[in-house]
């Protein structure tokens, strides 16, 4: 019922970016002070990485509202790799995050200090799990209702945040537990997972904005055009991407021409029709023919 609610991508979009900021915003406070007063390296990472998400949820309402700006003279493909820009900024920001929490936490290695540990600090950890844990399902929902590449790395980076707070969780029982502090370790570990996951976002989304050839979707599209009993043979597919559901394709088909023309020229545009409103791919035609 609350997903018939939401009439757009732009709602969707909106709707999941100002949960993250305000859930961020008060996961990052909250945390930061846990962390300042029990002096915990590995606590103040997932408060700086915290306020980081809510930086992040900020740069993905920008970027679903600028990717929906509608096609003009200049732009006649539309706005849609704004969406890739924001995901591309977001994944760099979380890199130079991950980056300072790694040398802050090697700092902490060799400049061990106590930790002052309270039931507080566990309600804390504990209820950022469950926070992070409505974002991930909220997120990734909502990926799947419109396909979007910024909710589903904001997904990824919930399901990051778990792992990461689960880790200080487990670092925080062991120094209750034993005496044994191994916070600068867990908060390095954590600013590792950090930053090779910003890389491999990183890598994602450079692919999408200067173009990747996904072989697996031209054999997809190859299958679907040589179904049609008009179409002998096709080559030359090319797959033009200009933000989330919207794809050109370009391809060159022979055909057999011993139909009539006019029952040709209709077989063709029902292709076009069955491209569009089927698999939502426009295609472009180039006829060769198959004498």
């Amino acid at each position: 019922m609350f997903f018939k609610l939401i009439n757009n991508k732009k709602n969707y979009g909106v709707i999941a970016g100002s949960f993250g900021m305000f859930t961020n915003f008060l996961l990052g406070v909250v945390k930061f002070v846990v962390g300042y007063f029990c002096n915990s390296i590995s606590v103040m990472v997932d408060a700086y990485n915290n306020i980081s998400d809510c930086v992040s949820s900020l740069l993905a309402i920008i970027g679903f509202k600028l990717s929906l700006k509608k096609p003009d003279l200049l732009h006649p493909f539309g706005y849609g790799r704004y969406e890739y820009l924001s995901s591309f900024v977001i994944s760099i920001f979380m890199l130079i995050m991950g980056m300072t929490f790694c040398k802050e936490s090697i700092l902490k290695i060799f400049n061990v200090e106590s930790i002052n540990i309270n039931i507080y600090v566990f309600y804390i950890l504990f209820f950022s799990i469950f926070v992070k844990f409505l974002q991930f399902i909220l997120y990734f929902s909502f990926y799947k209702k419109i396909k979007s590449n910024t909710l589903k790395i904001s997904a990824m980076d919930a399901r990051n945040d778990i792992i990461c707070t689960f880790i200080i969780l487990i670092s925080m029982s062991i120094y209750k537990l034993f005496g044994l502090n191994i916070d600068g370790y867990l908060g390095l570990v954590v600013s590792l997972f950090v930053i090779f996951s910003s890389i491999k976002m990183i890598i994602e989304v450079t692919d999408q904005i200067i173009g990747c050839t996904d072989f697996r979707k031209v054999e997809f599209i190859k299958n679907i055009l040589l179904s049609y009993e008009i179409v002998s043979d096709c080559s030359n597919v090319f797959i033009h991407n200009y933000g989330i559901n919207c794809n050109f394709v370009n391809v060159s088909l022979k055909i057999n021409m011993k139909e009539d023309i006019k029952k040709i020229l209709i077989l063709l545009n029902n292709i076009k029709n069955d491209f569009k409103n089927k698999y939502n791919l426009n295609i472009i035609i180039e006829i060769e023919n198959n004498a």
